[in-house]
């Protein structure tokens, strides 16, 4: 009797550590495509299984705090239903095992800050890892896999064990974002003492790498900064990154070396504080940091065909009309280039990602969306000058108020595309749309409306 009773009680001890939990276990929220977003977490397990369905609907987001500060969790896995994890989601609890599922796009800032994960394994399909996601962890090995995923501010700051970093090609990221303890990102007024430890290296590395895919180590040997004539930069196995820029000439021509150094990377800031009118960049850059040229007096660009990223508000704010770019980008920021006086853009078949507000405060008239283009950021082209435009198939996500008052948008041709996510009023306030216009984006699945009201878009 006592082996059956023994039996038995380790058989509801692996059923408690394998089976799914209980469905009443979730508090949910509908979301309108008749999903589910799990609000909340009422059980009282420490390893926890989501269910892919709850109530019949497929669970596909976890929502900000559903599971945070719960204290006795330990493990959870991840359906593949769930693509989004909000922020905060898991914050502040003892988690040492996550399993992700194979449909997950996007995680929020915070999401798994303050746990005790030794290890962390995504799926390709990640496309967005926000600030502070993963946080003060105990992550030795980091393993991310695909393309074109982007890594928010210190997404992976305070892993003092961390050793090794595997990336995916053309990941877009701060360099603060790997960074440990009293390990602070590049500015001009640090440049002389922490410059290029451990988080920062890594950065540079991968950068002046051309962002291919690898495997890198964040802690490797202290590296000084070094100057050729007015450029000031952090030398990498690949090549060199800018830092900074001590000269005085309002026309800037990049060198293509440094010291013998390939110029690879211009770093968020180079030129904070100088008066740049008229910059050349040579065809070795691949990378060009966040506001690397912001705020300047910029009248005309040309992006060589080398450069492969663009940062968040790389060009901001400068009087530029004319903009060409090169047929290597990838990427473009958000703000990469707002607040100009662009009239024309010919975005090429190369580039992947359009960042937010990316062309916003712009006076477009037309624009060439190239057919490699798979997401267009929330207010990208926000209130333009556009009389037409042409969605290729090739776009798969599209921003809230990606193109909302183009007041003057008369035709929009778009197909049907399975799997494409519209967001919340992409044309609102686009008055001028021919009738063939509003029937082709409600036969390829949009639904946002094109007015505002009170209780929202109709």
């Amino acid at each position: 009797m006592k082996k059956f009773f023994i039996f038995g009680v380790l058989f509801c001890i692996g059923t408690a550590l394998f089976a799914q939990s209980a469905e009443s276990d979730f508090e949910t929220e509908a979301n309108v495509d008749g999903s589910v977003t799990i609000t909340k977490y009422v059980g009282w397990d420490s390893v926890v299984k989501i269910p892919a369905a709850i109530g019949g609907k497929p669970v596909t987001a976890i929502g900000k705090r559903a599971f945070a500060k719960q204290d006795k969790l330990t493990g959870v896995t991840i359906p593949d239903s769930v693509t989004s994890i909000g922020a905060y989601a898991f914050e502040t609890n003892k988690l040492t095992s996550v399993t992700f599922g194979k449909a997950l796009v996007s995680i929020g800032e915070n999401a798994f800050k303050d746990n005790s994960l030794a290890s962390l394994t995504l799926p390709d399909t990640v496309k967005s890892i926000g600030g502070r996601a993963f946080s003060h962890n105990l992550l030795a090995k980091i393993a991310l896999s695909g393309t074109d995923t982007r890594i928010g501010e210190y997404a992976f700051a305070r892993n003092k064990q961390l050793t090794s970093v595997t990336l995916g090609s053309y990941f877009s990221f701060h360099k603060s974002s790997f960074i440990q303890e009293d390990d602070e990102p590049w500015s001009m007024e640090e440049r002389t003492n922490n410059i290029g430890e451990r988080g920062k290296n890594l950065f540079a590395d991968y950068v002046c790498n051309d962002m291919k895919a690898g495997t890198y180590t964040p802690d490797l040997k202290y590296r000084a900064p070094g100057k050729d004539g007015d450029f000031e930069y952090i030398a990498t196995r690949w090549g060199a990154a800018l830092i900074g820029y001590t000269g005085e000439s309002s026309a800037i021509r990049i060198p293509e070396k440094v010291n013998g150094l390939a110029v690879k990377y211009i770093d968020s800031k180079t030129f904070s504080g100088k008066s740049v009118e008229r910059v050349l960049i040579p065809n070795s850059v691949t990378s060009i940091g966040a506001a690397a040229f912001s705020e300047k007096k910029l009248t005309s660009l040309v992006i060589p065909d080398g450069v492969v990223s663009i940062g968040d508000g790389a060009f901001y704010g400068n009087q530029l009309t004319s903009v060409t770019l090169g047929g290597g980008v990838k990427t473009i920021g958000a703000n990469a280039f707002a607040n100009q006086e662009l009239t024309s853009l010919v975005i090429p078949d190369g580039v992947v990602s359009i960042g937010d507000s990316a062309f916003y405060g712009n006076q477009l008239t037309s624009v060439t969306i190239g057919g490699g283009v798979k997401t267009i950021g929330a207010e990208s082209f926000y209130n333009q000058k556009l009389t037409s435009l042409v969605i290729p198939d090739s776009v798969v996500s599209i921003g809230d108020r990606a193109f909302s008052y183009c007041k003057s948008l008369t035709t929009v041709s778009v197909s049907p595309v399975a799997g494409r996510t519209w967001g919340n009023g992409v044309f609102v306030s686009c008055d001028s749309l021919d009738s063939a216009s509003l029937a082709a984006l409600k036969a390829a699945g949009y639904t946002g409306g094109f007015r505002w009201t009170y209780s929202g878009d109709k």
